[in-house]
């Protein structure tokens, strides 16, 4: 069986970990739908409410298992995470932290994958539609927030470069994916897949 990935930062990554995240939202590649709205994910395709013809198919199915991809590092054979290494504020930890030399997500091996995902659930919505319990699922929630949709706009915005920001930003509103997971266990046939 093939194994899809999602990439996610290291403040996701964390939050994963501690069960605070059980949710994520991915941009629609193509926003614009000639002014329709959607009105339902049947099949895991996006349909406008005026036509029968698929847009775009979701990167995921409910019931699939996806990897996360995350900052890593290779030492003595042995991988590390970026994740796990930052949460730790010893001064030993921090110095040793700034000597590793750190790959991004997108160059993580297969092989180096800790966690894994099942996503149980799939919706389509508007970016700003998102409610504070969804704030929350997404592991951003901020106590004693007075604002947090604020800062759920400022950690969306955050996570897109410049071009992406024009195209996905908070302030665009863009038609958005969204998919809740529980955390799994590797795949039995996981490593015949790696291997």
């Amino acid at each position: 069986m093939k194994y899809n990935a999602i990439r996610l930062k290291s403040d996701d990554v964390l939050a994963v970990v501690e069960n605070l995240k059980s949710e994520f939202r991915i941009p629609l590649k193509f926003q614009d739908v000639s002014g329709s709205d959607f009105s339902e994910a049947k099949n895991l395709i996006a349909f406008p409410s005026n036509t029968d013809d698929p847009l775009q198919h979701s990167p995921y199915c409910i019931g699939e298992i996806v990897y996360v991809k995350e900052t890593w590092a290779k030492r003595n054979d042995t991988y590390l995470y970026r994740a796990g290494l930052i949460d730790d504020e010893s001064n030993q930890n921090q110095e040793s932290v700034c000597q590793i030399r750190w790959k991004p997500a997108t160059q993580m091996p297969r092989s180096a994958a800790r966690i894994f995902l099942e996503i149980t659930d799939i919706r389509l919505q508007r970016l700003q539609d998102i409610t504070l319990d969804e704030i929350s699922r997404e592991g951003i929630w901020i106590t004693g927030s007075l604002f947090p949709k604020d800062t759920c706009a400022a950690r969306w915005d955050s996570a897109l470069s410049d071009k992406k920001r024009s195209l996905y930003g908070w302030n665009m509103n863009p038609w958005v994916w969204v998919f809740r997971f529980r955390r799994c266990e590797q795949p039995e046939d996981w490593n015949a897949e790696v291997g």
